[in-house]
């Protein structure tokens, strides 16, 4: 499924005319062969989303900015009920690994108020089972390892690791001027990060890197435009051990 947002408004025939909508953006959420379609009215203004693994829960920060006052709103949509649950009513930046494997906790930035290069925050653990909300300290960015033991997060221009209790807080790896999460790879031996920036005529390109966490061998990927925070980066779960070449077993 994708989940994404949208505005458009609807003519005198039925027909959704899509930009700029005086209600803002709104939900949507689709299966990838264009069919199911689903909208959530009740979802104003989503910013940001973070899928988790089993597909079954969609996290989304929502910022409503009205006469009435600024409304920031974290929620987790149950998508098998469509019922949504309220966790934070504070300013909150998701990255594409918020959820933990088990799907029982979420981590998020706690960023403050103006600073939108989210340089400045703090990371928080909600937990699902007991709704309960624990902040590990200062930091930005939180990612989740694949193995759950970890949370990691940017502070300065050291990725840190910590236990999601807390505890054991470490330098987990020093990189110049970093700027994105820590993204780590489904099976747990990579990770990936983004740099600024390598400049052109027209643009600053962010520099992805790929470190292997066996010999923390790395090198660089790929020069991307216009990608903040890089929360528009994913890995790709493939098909596991693919081919063979003299007689070795290479990953897809």
């Amino acid at each position: 499924m994708i989940a994404f947002a949208w505005p458009y408004s609807t003519d005198l025939e039925g027909r959704r005319v899509f930009g700029s909508h005086p209600e803002g953006y709104r939900l949507g959420i689709v299966h990838t062969d264009g069919t199911g379609l689903v909208e959530f009215p009740a979802i104003k203004e989503p910013r940001y989303f973070c899928w988790s693994a089993d597909e079954s829960k969609l996290a989304v920060y929502t910022y409503v900015h009205g006469t009435s006052g600024n409304k920031d709103r974290l929620i987790v949509l149950d998508l098998h009920s469509n019922q949504m649950e309220e966790i934070a009513t504070v300013p909150a930046f998701l990255t594409q690994q918020c959820w933990s494997p088990d799907g029982r906790s979420l981590v998020y930035e706690i960023f403050a108020r103006g600073d939108e290069r989210k340089q400045v925050g703090s990371v928080a653990v909600y937990s699902l089972s007991d709704r309960t909300t624990k902040v590990l300290g200062p930091g930005v960015n939180p990612t989740w390892s694949a193995d759950a033991a970890w949370i990691a997060f940017l502070q300065g221009d050291d990725y840190y690791v910590v236990h999601p209790d807390g505890t054991d807080k470490r330098v987990f790896l020093h990189a110049a001027r970093p700027m994105t999460g820590l993204l780590w790879s489904p099976d747990g031996r990579y990770v990936a990060y983004g740099v600024c920036c390598k400049y052109s005529i027209t643009s600053a390109l962010w520099r992805f890197y790929v470190r292997r966490l066996s010999d923390n061998a790395e090198d660089w990927v790929a020069d991307i435009n216009n990608i903040p925070h890089g929360d528009t980066v994913h890995w790709i779960q493939t098909g596991g051990l693919e081919t063979r070449k003299n007689g070795d077993i290479h990953d897809k």
